[in-house]
């Protein structure tokens, strides 16, 4: 929400609606320009379903999953990391778990 508006507001979000959908045009120090498109989606079949349609012309995908919850740990990896990996073996993938601020309650290892 941060990237998309410029500021953080846990009233305005709701993150279970699956439906956000952010484009924003990023200048690299190099100058060079790059366009970054942020899909929301929940854990389920029926996005996982659209995710060829999604990343056809994606370069690269970065994953979230929140460390306070090894259930959503668990579900990027089936669902997204080794469905792309089936139809874009090359894409390039990063895996990220985010809520770093909430370490007390963390359930995913740094490990893991």
């Amino acid at each position: 929400m941060k990237f998309s508006s410029g500021y953080f507001s846990e009233r305005d979000y709701d993150p279970t609606c699956g439906e956000c959908d952010f484009s924003k045009i990023l200048l690299l120090p190099s100058g060079k320009q790059i366009r970054v498109d942020l899909l929301d989606c929940t854990y389920t079949e029926e996005y996982t379903a659209m995710l060829e349609l999604y990343c056809k012309q994606c370069s690269h995908v970065i994953l979230v999953f929140d460390i306070t919850s090894l259930d959503s740990f668990k579900a990027v990896v089936p669902l997204y990391w080794e469905r792309i990996i089936s139809f874009r073996p090359n894409m390039r993938k990063v895996l990220v778990g985010n809520k770093s601020d909430l370490e007390e309650k963390r359930e995913v290892s740094k490990e893991q």
